[in-house]
């Protein structure tokens, strides 16, 4: 250990040199660079000394760092490509609702509390059912966690996360997302993905329909359809306010 110690003092300061810690571009320069070095260091009182170290010539709040170390970790332990599928679909393209489930979902989970953002995106799908299973199970097993915890974090949902749909759980945590400016432009953006999803599945189920009555096959209905496209027109004309 006090081999190791003069090591990390020296990229400390060498970095510290590098960049103004007084300013917000330099803060983040300088976790960005000394916060995966010590990530790696298995000792974790020597890991501790430095991270509480950098908060205090940051100026940060130690959780503040350990939250940035959480996301690293996760980030190690993912070997995976984000959302690249073992068997992809003919010519590598994949449709609009896979792209816009996978979108939906990394919103609700990188947040630090998505229990409201899970709540808009519920209210809004309503019956709907994603194409890939395992966004389903994630957001059913989401609401019952939060059925028992007011607070959220990912770690602890992880550790009750079947170890089937961890996968899928760190490919949606770990997708690059756009900063938004503020909390109710990330609202805006979670209910505009929740309504475009809503009016593809109702588009989809409403063929679904037709084509059955154009078989001759008996339950079906064509109030259903009626109904749905009412609410298919809500739904698009919900979207172009978005």
């Amino acid at each position: 250990m006090k081999r190791n110690i003069p090591v990390y003092d020296y990229i400390f300061s060498k970095t510290f040199s590098s960049f103004e810690k007084d300013k917000v571009y330099g803060k983040r320069k300088i976790s960005e660079e000394l916060l995966p070095i010590f990530v790696k260091i298995s000792n974790e009182i020597v890991k501790e000394h430095y991270l509480r170290k950098l908060s205090l010539e940051l100026g940060v709040s130690l959780e503040a760092l350990s939250k940035e170390i959480e996301k690293i970790e996760k980030k190690e332990v993912v070997k995976e490509n984000v959302f690249v599928t073992k068997n992809p679909p003919a010519g590598g393209k994949r449709s609009r609702i896979e792209v816009l489930e996978d979108y939906l979902m990394s919103l609700i989970v990188q947040q630090e509390n998505p229990k409201m953002f899970l709540e808009k995106c519920l209210s809004i799908l309503k019956d709907y059912k994603f194409e890939k299973d395992s966004y389903q199970k994630i957001l059913d097993h989401l609401s019952g966690f939060f059925k028992n915890n007011s607070k959220y974090n990912s770690k602890n949902f992880l550790n009750l996360l079947p170890k089937e749909l961890v996968s899928s759980f760190d490919s949606a945590y770990l997708f690059p997302l756009s900063s938004f400016e503020s909390e109710n432009k990330y609202v805006r953006e979670v209910e505009k993905v929740s309504r475009e999803l809503r009016a593809l599945f109702l588009k989809n189920r409403i063929k679904e329909i037709s084509d059955n009555l154009k078989k001759g096959e008996k339950g079906e209905d064509l109030k259903k359809i009626t109904d749905l496209e009412k609410e298919l027109a809500l739904a698009i004309g919900l979207l172009g306010k978005s």
